[in-house]
């Protein structure tokens, strides 16, 4: 939500049934090079009530129990809900006031502040345009070959959240072709991998199973988690549907990192047809597509949840 700098507001809610929950706050525009993080709240310093409930001031003087701080340039506050399983229980829930302004009706729009607005919007559809495909060739295509990963790196300089590390690549692959991602076990709160597509966004979710939590995903019996990219089914239980797309990208993250992720935690990526899969996977086993569609199922269950639709 857009907040003003230096402002006193009210944020509350509750966990519900996701694994964290977290506040930052941004100063311009870190994801297109124009702004940066301005201040972050990590789950592991917020105070919940046992029900799961919490209240955070953000303002600019401190304040006793849950606080952030509000510079004086802040201009948007971000609140993170983040669940590692999609399950029917209650999902989180999260308000926000503005101190002093309760109740208050909203004023009536001047014809400034109206063509303000559209300019605004104009300025940020031409920023998506722009920026998105850059920052995928940027940061993804330009810099290293497809079908490999790259090391983790710490996201907080980029705007992200302390403790957040990420990876990722881009691939491309035919028809009978998978990539195939092993991760290592971490001891990072948070552990979970998507995919998207040139312009960064995210793949149907819901009916498509294009992303997965550690929680989600079947453990192999050397310690680590294989995922197949691949657009046709594999069989195997961690498979990331890539739908139609020949290309794309992948997004590897890890929540709650104390220090840094050590040097065999780090992700692999192989390329392989798809009849070598059962060889490159340790304790390769198989999923019924009944057993598919009920993950399926449960997925667009626990999203119809959470938007409220």
């Amino acid at each position: 939500t857009p907040i003003r700098g230096g402002e006193t507001y009210r944020v509350w809610g509750d966990l519900g049934s996701a694994a964290r929950v977290e506040l930052q706050i941004y100063a311009g525009r870190p994801w297109d090079g124009s702004g940066r993080s301005a201040g972050y709240l990590a789950f592991e310093d917020i105070e919940l009530d046992p029900d799961g409930s919490f209240e955070i001031r953000v303002s600019a003087d401190e304040h006793e129990g849950n606080w952030l701080e509000n510079p004086a340039e802040g201009t948007t506050l971000f609140a993170r809900h983040v669940y590692d399983d999609w399950t029917d229980d209650p999902t989180g829930d999260i308000h926000i006031d503005r101190v002093g302004f309760e109740g208050r009706r909203r004023p009536p729009e001047t014809e400034e502040e109206l063509a303000a607005r559209i300019r605004a919007a104009a300025t940020m559809f031409g920023t998506t345009v722009r920026t998105w495909p850059d920052f995928v060739a940027r940061r993804y295509v330009d810099v290293r070959p497809a079908n490999t990963v790259a090391p983790p790196y710490d996201t907080y300089a980029l705007g992200g959240a302390k403790g957040r590390w990420m990876s990722g690549g881009h691939f491309v692959l035919d028809e009978d072709e998978v990539l195939l991602l092993r991760l290592p076990e971490t001891p990072a709160h948070y552990q979970a991998i998507q995919l998207a597509d040139m312009w960064f966004a995210s793949l149907e979710h819901g009916n498509q199973i294009s992303s997965l939590t550690r929680k989600q995903s079947l453990r192999a019996p050397d310690g680590a988690y294989y995922y197949v990219i691949a657009r046709r089914d594999p069989g195997y239980p961690n498979w990331l549907d890539a739908g139609s797309l020949t290309r794309g990208t992948f997004l590897i993250r890890w929540d709650g990192v104390r220090g840094e992720l050590d040097e065999d935690e780090v992700p692999t990526a192989t390329r392989l047809h798809r009849n070598g899969l059962e060889a490159s996977i340790p304790g390769f086993v198989t999923v019924s597509p009944s057993d598919r569609e009920e993950t399926r199922r449960a997925r667009r269950r626990h999203l119809q949840r959470r938007a409220h639709r």
